[in-house]
């Protein structure tokens, strides 16, 4: 599953190389946020957009699947950022590019 997770942050990179924006570059930085969050989570970030992408609120989804995880790990504590990148690449692969449902905080 690590090589899906790595073949979608590439893909992702891609993505943002073609687009021409002002946050272009900081929407670069998601993609460590990605990284840092999985390393955080033991690898489960690939599955968490797996199953996003099959549940009809995907983004939504993905926001409760991360405060679940990090609520029944009292010994880790999530980061805001990872949130966002989460939510940024989740947008990516679910084709909500300019979604308006923003992840808790």
């Amino acid at each position: 599953m690590k090589e899906g997770l790595e073949a979608i942050l590439v893909d992702f990179e891609q993505y943002v190389g073609r687009c021409v924006t002002d946050n272009a570059g900081s929407q670069r930085s998601y993609v460590s946020y990605v990284k840092s969050l999985d390393k955080a989570n033991e690898g489960l970030t690939y599955q968490w957009l797996k199953d996003a992408t099959e549940n009809v609120n995907p983004i939504d989804y993905l926001s409760d699947t991360f405060d679940e995880y990090f609520k029944n790990s009292p010994n880790k504590t999530p980061q805001t950022q990872w949130k966002t990148g989460l939510k940024r690449l989740g947008d990516f692969i679910c084709g909500f590019t300019h979604s308006t449902t923003n992840l808790h905080s």
